[in-house]
Order: structure tokens, then sequence, then C-alpha cells
């Protein structure tokens, strides 16, 4: 725990000093050497014109580079440091590293100006109109002008160029960083829509298995009964309603085998279309249902996902008949205009009894996302006869 909380802690010093990696922290540590050794070999000539041991000079001057271990988080203290020790015509690479630094970690461009022309000013005027020409032996005869412009120069390049390429660099990372964000925020907004994709897949899965599962169960259910009612006294009879038993059946595999298929190769299953609820309605009349089908307009061919959303829609409404309306009469229209509308209405079943199938309460929730995934308009309720409306509109 101990060793934990020291790693923790050391990891935070990281962050404050704006060290985001290992390297930095050696690249600071390295630059922080080399400035104190610029710094032990020039300082003592300057300190001794005012009789400053040899060795606190060379002490002073390693605490001066040790100053670049902050440059990341204070650039503009450093950099007035750097000007502070001008005048002892030392210290140069923390001068130039602290301007760089500035240029890249300070963002308020106008702090960077003022810091700047500050650095440049004492630069100009403390090394290269004075100290310099104070140095020069047979330059020293030269103008103060022509010093002033070599020291203006040399200034230039010396102070003028971190800050600019501090600027760049500074820019650049800023922009690197942006895009990195950018970039892990739509990877996010990916994640997200996959996830979408797949729970809509999920769900879109889950209705066509409910729909073929549940239709054909329930006249597999629904002929069963008629077996066990009728083979005491009619066995040609319960041999027809066995093999229409069969056929539903086999119908019903053929379906999950395409639904199944469709899960390993990627591929389209055949959706069903208006034309296949003729045989729909039949196979429900061959269970014992009366049902009518009235088909109102011109038919016409409509877009794939409109003929196989309005076709589950009436395979459901006829199943959930046979859950819970057994023997009732029902009307099943399908009407052409703009679109497609199909409605199946039940009437009052004649008693409570009948062949009642578990209901998971999942198909009419089923048929309202089938519908108004595509714009639709889904509504189902109770008639004033006590019988059920199924209407969706696509």
């Amino acid at each position: 725990m101990e060793a934990a909380g020291v790693a923790a802690r050391g990891a935070e010093l990281r962050r404050a000093m704006g060290w985001e990696h290992r390297r930095s922290l050696v690249l600071d540590a390295v630059l922080a050497l080399l400035s104190g050794v610029e710094f032990a070999a020039e300082l003592p000539m300057f300190a001794q014109r005012f009789g400053v041991p040899v060795w606190v000079s060379t002490v002073l001057g390693f605490l001066l580079g040790a100053s670049l271990l902050v440059r990341r988080r204070w650039p503009v203290q450093l950099v007035l440091l750097s000007a502070a020790t001008s005048p002892t015509s030392s210290g140069y690479l923390l001068g130039i590293v602290a301007l760089y630094s500035l240029g890249v970690y300070c963002r308020d461009r106008r702090m960077v100006l003022g810091v700047g022309g500050i650095a440049l000013a004492a630069a100009l005027v403390v090394v290269f109109t004075v100290d310099l020409r104070q140095r020069g032996g047979a330059a020293a005869h030269l103008p103060l002008w022509q010093w002033t412009v070599i020291g203006l120069l040399m200034t230039v390049g010396g102070i003028v160029t971190p800050v600019l390429l501090g600027l760049y660099s500074g820019a650049r990372r800023r922009l690197v960083a942006g895009l990195q964000e950018r970039a892990r925020a739509l990877e996010a907004q990916q994640r997200l829509l996959a996830e979408r994709a797949r729970t809509e897949e999920r769900a879109r899965i889950a209705r066509e298995m409910h729909d073929v599962v549940a239709h054909r169960v329930s006249l597999m259910v629904v002929h069963a009964r008629a077996i066990e009612a009728v083979a005491p006294r009619d066995a040609g009879r319960a041999v027809e309603s066995a093999n229409l038993m069969g056929e539903i059946g086999r119908q019903a595999l053929d379906e999950l085998r395409q639904i199944l298929g469709v899960l390993r190769s990627d591929g389209a299953a055949a959706a069903p279309v208006l034309a296949d609820v003729e045989a729909l309605v039949a196979e429900s009349r061959a269970a014992g249902m009366d049902v009518v089908l009235e088909v109102r307009g011109e038919p016409r061919r409509m877009p794939g996902d409109v003929e196989g959303a309005a076709y589950r829609v009436v395979q459901e409404a006829l199943t959930n008949v046979h859950k819970h309306a057994v023997g009732a009469a029902v009307h099943v229209a399908v009407a052409y205009g703009d679109g497609v509308a199909v409605t199946v209405v039940n009437a009052c079943p004649p008693g409570a009894g009948g062949a009642l199938l578990p209901s998971g309460g999942n198909g009419l929730r089923g048929m309202r996302e089938r519908v108004e995934a595509l714009g639709g308009r889904f509504a189902a309720g109770a008639t004033e006869e006590s019988g059920f409306r199924v209407h969706a509109a696509l």
C-alpha cells in the first residue's frame, strides 16, 4: 500500500510539472544538468569581480540550471530569471530553452510578446551594446550604432527564433492533441453506433423469430386440438389435420433456417411480400378460423421492407386471434393508395375457452416498432363490439 501511495504521488507530481511521459522528465533533467555545467563554468568569472568565492558561484550556477526542471509549468518566470542573469554573460542555454518553453507552454500570446520583449531589451542593452563593446578589443573602436546593429541581429537570432520555434511547436502540439481528442470522440461515437446497430439487429432478429415461431406454433396447436377432438369419430379429418400440422411445421423450419442462414452468412433473407397474405389467410382457414380477405385499390409492388412489415402485421394479428380469440370471425383488409394499409379486425370470441397460448406481450410492441421504423402509423385496441382491431398504414 505504501509503495502504491508513493507511485501515485510520483504520478501526480509528474502531471503537475507537465511531464506527460518519463522521457519528458529525463529531457528536462539533462537540460538542467547541461545548463548547470554552463553556469558553473562561466558564472565564477563574473562573480570574482565582486569577491564571491568560486564554490558559491558554482553552487549557484547549478541551482540556476536546475530551474529548467520547472520550464513546462512556469515558463514566464523562467524567462524573467534568464533576463535577470543576462548581465553575468552566462546561462545562454537557460535563455534559449526558457524562450522556447515560453512559446510552447504559454497560451497567452500577449504574455509571450511582453515577456519576450523584456528578454529582448535586456539582452540587447546589457549584453550586446555594453558588455561586448567593453570586451571588443580592436573592435571596441566601432561606433555604438554598429554595435547596436550587431547586437540587434544577434538578439533576433538568439531570442526571436526560439520564441517562434516554441510558438510553432506549441501550435502543432495543440493541433495534434485536438485531432487525437477528436479521433477518440469519433471512436467512442462509432462504438455507440455499433452497439446501437447490434441492439437494433438483435431486436429485429427477435421480432422475426417471434413472428415465425408464434404464428406457426399457434396453428399447430389449433390443429392438434382439432385432431384431439375429431380423431374418435372422423379419422380422415384427423389425418388431414395432422398433415396440415406437419406442413406448418416444415414451413416454420424453413423460415427459421432462412433467419439462421442470414446470421451465418450476413446475407439477406427472402422477405415476405403482400401477395403471400392470401396464403397466410388460407392457412388460418385450414385451422378452422372464419377469416375473410378484402383487397381494396389496385395491387402494386411496394418496397420490400414495406411489404415485409405489412405481411408481418397481418401474420401477428392472426396469431393473436389464434391465441386469444378462438372461434372469432376475422376480417383482413389490404388497401392500396399512396402507400398501403392493412387492417385486421376480429369479432368478440364466442366463449372464454379455446386454444389459449402463452404470450410474452411482445407482439403488439413488435408490430408498432416495425411500422414506426418505416415512418408509418400503427394503432391497436378494442372495438365497440368487444372485438379487437389492428391497423397499420405504411
